[in-house]
């Protein structure tokens, strides 16, 4: 299971990837057999599935395989798999225009006793990997917003949330395919990159924050 991805895109980089591409996972053989996911442990389990770390729909034009392959795998609850597809297809997009460009950073969070810090994880078993009780994601854009992100020679700032990994939207008390409520609740988890940082024991430069966080 990935512990981070990082990558940049401008808001055209969007494909037309269907959310059932993820039925084509294929192994990554740089992964030992004995240490890669197995798609058959998510065909067992009717409470549980799996989400892509890194969005096909976020590649290049004619990437999008690589990014569907077990090493991009993370175990996730179905109902969260809904908000993390919206987020990526609809919300970062429209982030992106409006932001000239990000760069993303996102990953699992273990902390099982919410103690604000990272869980020692214990091996686990064969095939199968550790449910995540959060997802950190850090969006960093150029302050100058006229100068695309892979053009900034200045200052980037960014905004960062820790979502939690929850098999309902209780939360949120919504259901169905209405994610009106998305932005707002993403303004609940938005977080310190510090205390990603005491959550993943990873090492993130610390940039300015973004003001009047919203994607339109």
């Amino acid at each position: 299971m990935p512990l981070w991805v990082s990558y940049s895109f401008s808001s055209t980089t969007q494909n037309d990837v269907r959310p059932a591409a993820d039925r084509c996972v294929r192994a990554d053989v740089r992964v030992a057999t004995s240490d890669r996911q197995s798609c058959s442990f998510y065909k067992e389990n009717s409470s549980l599935t799996f989400g892509l770390l890194h969005p096909p729909n976020l590649s290049p034009l004619g990437a999008e395989p690589d990014s569907l392959i077990t090493s991009n795998m993370v175990p996730m609850f179905p109902a969260f798999k809904d908000i993390w597809i919206h987020f990526h297809s609809e919300f970062l997009v429209k982030y992106s225009a409006k932001m000239n460009g990000l760069n993303v950073v996102s990953g699992p969070i273990f902390d099982q006793d919410f103690d604000g810090h990272y869980d020692i994880m214990e091996k686990g078993t064969l095939n199968e990997a550790p449910i995540p009780t959060h997802f950190y994601v850090i969006l960093t854009n150029c302050k100058n917003q006229t100068l695309p992100l892979l053009q900034c020679d200045g200052p980037l700032e960014a905004v960062s949330f820790i979502l939690p990994h929850r098999p309902d939207h209780q939360e949120t008390c919504h259901n169905g395919t209405d994610f009106s409520w998305l932005t707002d609740w993403l303004k609940l988890h938005v977080a310190r990159i510090r205390d990603i940082e005491l959550l993943t024991v990873a090492e993130i430069p610390n940039y300015s924050p973004v003001s009047n966080f919203s994607a339109h």
